[in-house]
């Protein structure tokens, strides 16, 4: 820890102080941890990448910038796949987040950290931040990383925001699922997985999807690449011969909004 961190953890409660305190640590000695074990796991499974994910890895080579979405569970299978790419991607604010903001930068991915969260200190311009690192980065062949029902879920159902950089920058969308056939998930709302070593891991993409002309090109993108991730998600865990898990949601907004509108 700094001498800021100290000084600043010394002014709470002795809880609240060594949970900061373990936070902290955590927050630099879990990513190597991390990045060991999913080296270890790439070395002793087999990896295969689906035509649809090689090409966006082409592309992205030669110079051509996209957005990238999974679902929140599979954030890990980053590691196996676009280790060494041009990427930026969103982290939420908090102590999950500071973890997997250090394994990104041990990845050489921009973590930049926003999103929802229920406390009023920890918002942040979640697209605003995304949109100025695309403009920042343009024509580099850098994917832009999110996990559209992430932070806090439900799993599955998609927010906007993505969709609406997709619209805003004209970037096409990728809907991305990595599985492993042999995987620890733990406990919560998105069954967070960890891949076990001795396995095969795969990734299948769809895409690419554009936003169209629309006055709702935003919501209408975000409902196909969440339909997309549906997809992707029973189709990796019937390949596995595996009951889905969790059991994925759509965004609740467009339910109650279809209930009003008779569809």
């Amino acid at each position: 820890m700094t001498q800021r961190d100290h000084a600043a953890a010394a002014k709470l409660h002795p809880a609240r102080r060594l949970k900061k305190i373990g936070v902290a640590a955590a927050a630099r000695v879990v990513p190597w941890l991390l990045r060991g074990w999913l080296a270890f796991v790439r070395l002793t499974s087999g990896v295969s990448i689906d035509k649809a994910g090689r090409r966006a890895l082409a592309d992205a080579a030669a110079g051509k910038d996209c957005i990238v979405v999974s679902l929140h569970q599979g954030l890990l299978y980053l590691a196996f796949f676009f280790a060494g790419s041009r990427m930026h991607t969103l982290v939420s604010i908090g102590d999950i987040g500071d973890v997997i903001a250090g394994l990104c930068r041990l990845y050489g991915y921009r973590a930049l950290r926003g999103g929802s969260s229920s406390r009023a200190s920890r918002r942040r311009p979640a697209v605003d931040y995304l949109l100025e690192a695309v403009a920042e980065t343009r024509d580099t062949g850098s994917c832009t990383y999110i996990t559209p029902d992430g932070s806090q879920g439900p799993a599955g159902a998609c927010k906007v925001g993505f969709a609406v950089v997709a619209a805003r920058t004209g970037l096409p969308v990728y809907a991305v699922c990595g599985s492993s056939r042999r995987c620890w998930y733990a406990p919560g709302w998105d069954r967070f997985a960890l891949p076990l070593p001795f396995s095969r891991v795969s990734l299948e993409t769809l895409g690419p999807f554009t936003a169209g002309n629309e006055d709702n090109s935003a919501e209408l993108l975000r409902v196909e690449v969440e339909q997309a991730l549906h997809t992707l998600h029973a189709r990796a865990f019937e390949r596995m011969e595996q009951p889905q898990t969790p059991s994925l949601q759509t965004l609740q907004i467009e339910e109650a909004a279809g209930e009003k509108s008779g569809g």
